[in-house]
């Protein structure tokens, strides 16, 4: 029992947000737990982050239930309010190398950790010069802007776009155009 308490002792250290630098390639940053937006459910990498484990919360007193477990630890993860589907961000697609791959994975959607489907970029970019001129570590495509309701999940485009898709099943549900960011002059 002390060492399933050390776990969850360790595992609650930090739910802090992820900080990215706009034009650096993405570090582990030590990030020990995922939570849903309810708070209900949340996600803690097994030995050595070789796992994903996923508990929903019990009463005081109570161990939290495990509900399931995958292979891997993500970079980033967006658990649904129920625990039963996660979006997993690929660390590679944050800022893509000038060498990228149009098939390169941007999000895969889990369900208890069974894959579902994995969106690429060619599925997210209608022009991928829409990109632009690389920088130094590479080219950005966008960003994930995580569950938008219990069962939807976004990401934002540099072509202004949202891009929303069913986390059950993958599939895109809905395109929203974005206005352009503004630019402030001096």
């Amino acid at each position: 029992m002390l060492a399933v308490v050390g776990v969850f002792a360790c595992a609650a250290v930090s739910a802090a947000p992820l900080a990215v630098r706009a034009d650096a390639p993405l570090i582990d940053d030590g990030v020990d737990r995922f939570t849903s937006k309810n708070g209900r459910v949340f996600a803690v990498p097994g030995p050595k982050r070789k796992t994903t484990l996923v508990y929903r919360k019990s009463p005081p007193g109570k161990a939290p239930e495990k509900l399931w477990e995958m292979p891997g630890w993500p970079y980033a993860a967006f658990l649904t309010d129920d625990g039963e589907y996660i979006a997993i961000a690929d660390p590679r697609a944050s800022i893509l190398p000038r060498n990228y791959k149009r098939d390169q994975v941007v999000v895969s959607f889990f369900r208890r950790g069974i894959l579902i489907k994995a969106v690429h970029l060619d599925e997210i970019l209608l022009d991928t010069k829409s990109m632009g001129s690389p920088s130094e570590s590479g080219y950005k495509w966008g960003s994930w802007t995580g569950l938008v309701r219990p069962d939807r999940f976004a990401l934002d485009t540099v072509e202004n776009r949202r891009l929303v898709y069913d986390v059950a099943t993958g599939k895109l549900t809905d395109v929203i155009k974005l206005s352009p960011p503004r630019i402030e002059s001096d």
